[in-house]
């Protein structure tokens, strides 16, 4: 990845990876490197940056086994966006700037929600649902002490 956003934008997707998914996120991207396909232009439309999106999740979902963890999928999709899109740079079939990263990122997300089943109108009952919480203060102030009671394998 030469373009320093797309470098950037790894870096923060690495960083952010919890430690107990760093093996399974690993193991996707040496498989995928292992494979050393192109991401992109196999979608066959004039849009590079969702070949790109489309290509990497793709990738993910295919080479995901029993081994490797789900919660793994997303950081090592994104990483996968990111290196079709330093490619597509590359070749001139796609300028990367930031808007087109936050585009990439959203259709990432669409896609994921799409694979597992949620719809729109789903996400627009839990989004009610949290701001009806929000605006409990029995409520909030019960969740602020359910996540102070120690949990295994909890970070606090």
């Amino acid at each position: 990845m030469s373009n320093d956003i797309l470098e950037v934008a790894r870096v923060a997707v690495e960083a952010s990876i919890a430690p107990d998914l760093r093996d399974s996120y690993r193991r996707l991207i040496v498989l995928a490197a292992k494979e050393n396909r192109p991401y992109a232009g196999s979608g066959g439309t004039v849009d590079r940056i969702e070949d790109c999106v489309v290509g990497a999740i793709n990738r993910c979902f295919e080479l995901r086994d029993s081994q490797t963890r789900p919660e793994a999928v997303v950081p090592a999709a994104m990483v996968l966006i990111l290196a079709a899109l330093g490619d597509a740079a590359k070749a001139r079939a796609a300028t990367v700037t930031k808007d087109e990263l936050d585009r990439a990122a959203m259709l990432l997300a669409d896609l994921i929600l799409a694979r597992f089943g949620v719809t729109a109108p789903m996400l627009h009952t839990a989004a009610t649902r949290v701001d009806a919480i929000g605006r409990d203060p029995r409520k909030v102030e019960w969740l602020k002490q359910w996540a102070q009671e120690p949990r295994p394998g909890a970070v606090h």
